[in-house]
């Protein structure tokens, strides 16, 4: 019987471990981020809004109001780390049906009109691939929230979208289609990052 504890317990010590470690690897071991897939080349971004050192994580802000109002924010660039040479920011809205009721599936429509299930959003990527900038606007797709923590906790979640270019034109692609998925640092209201 001694032998089968022992043994039990060499296996947690070896599974536990090889565990945490083969789930950190998903998210290139950031604790928090927005992860990307389009035209099969894969982008992470890991830092939150680049002029706010201390908030150095994508996020997640509640603005309570009449209808709560959910703000993603995530980037892969942030002032004084090495310069990625493609910069992406990534910024959304998410309205909620229900005040106080988060999860679920909400649905973008072209210029955030309201969806039928969970509730409607927008969102927008811009993409510095110097000298050009992009500017892509939702056309269509849905944000699926997981798991929404606390404030100082963590929001999960996938998505699909499908986005527009602002303004079209012959340097890149009219269209842009994105799947992945995301872990935000939620943040309160009081510690947003601009007054």
């Amino acid at each position: 019987m001694k032998k089968l504890i022992f043994l039990f317990i060499v296996l947690l010590v070896i599974f536990i471990p090889a565990f945490l470690f083969a789930s950190s690897c998903n998210s290139g071991g950031a604790e928090y981020y927005i992860k990307f897939t389009t035209d099969g080349q894969e982008y992470l971004l890991t830092y939150g809004y680049p002029l706010d050192i201390s908030k150095d994580a994508p996020m997640l802000i509640v603005w309570v109001g009449s209808v709560d109002d959910i703000q993603i924010y995530g980037t892969n660039w942030q002032e004084g780390i090495e310069t990625p040479e493609i910069l992406i920011d990534f910024e959304g809205w998410l309205h909620a049906d229900i005040n106080g009721e988060y999860l679920g599936e909400y649905t973008l429509e072209d210029n955030g009109i309201v969806g039928n299930y969970a509730g409607y959003g927008e969102f927008h990527i811009n993409i510095l691939d110097a000298p050009y900038e992009y500017a892509y606007y939702s056309a269509g797709g849905t944000v699926t929230i997981t798991s929404f923590g606390d404030v100082d906790g963590a929001v999960e979640g996938t998505f699909e979208i499908t986005f527009d270019l602002y303004v079209p034109t012959a340097l890149g692609d009219s269209t842009l289609d994105i799947t992945g998925d995301f872990r935000l640092h939620r943040i309160s209201e009081d510690d947003f990052p601009y007054d």
